[in-house]
């Protein structure tokens, strides 16, 4: 009878290690590197408005990026009344202790490209990579979307904006090294 627990508690354990490596997170693929430039601005917010969903990011000097927002039917306004109050730094809209949050962003030349991790179907988050190109410090294009779980590719353009936002999150977060 004790070899038998004994056996259904190694046996479990072991399926609770395999899961573990089954549905790991995936890494992000583009190296986080120390944002120099000047094409874009980053004392700030940049948005993307579709159907009423406000899409937000901030970038950050180290290379970092937060999706830091995404709500339907608030405007702008709103949204930061929100972010000063602290709803995005505390509470449900935590954004230190959730993963789908963070990210690496590139610039090169007048490329953009980000990728961060994004909930998934599976076990683990799969990462999402988006690119485009910069239309000048204040806008940019994304014209590809690649989701690595799914190996779907989204092609259009998706146009964000800036938005000069004070006090920023910092970008310090457990996820991104």
């Amino acid at each position: 009878m004790k070899t038998m627990i004994i056996s259904l508690l190694i046996s479990s354990l072991s399926m609770c290690v395999s899961c573990s490596t089954l549905f790991s997170d995936e890494k992000l693929t583009l190296p986080k590197t120390p944002y120099i430039g000047s094409e874009l601005r980053i004392d700030g917010y940049y948005y993307h408005v579709h159907n009423n969903l406000t899409t937000i990011y901030f970038l950050y000097r180290d290379g970092i990026i937060l999706y830091a927002y995404s709500h339907r039917d608030k405007n702008l306004d709103e949204i930061e009344m929100e972010m000063l109050n602290n709803d995005m730094y505390n509470g449900s809209r935590n954004n230190k202790g959730d993963k789908t949050r963070w990210g690496v962003f590139l610039i090169e030349d007048n490329k953009i490209q980000f990728e961060r991790w994004d909930a998934g179907t599976g076990g683990g988050l799969p990462t999402v990579k988006s690119a485009g190109y910069i239309e000048n410090d204040t806008t940019f294009h994304i014209t590809r979307i690649h989701r690595s779980d799914t190996k779907n590719e989204y092609l259009g353009d998706w146009v964000y904006h800036f938005r000069e936002f004070s006090p920023k999150p910092d970008s310090t977060n457990i996820f991104v090294k």
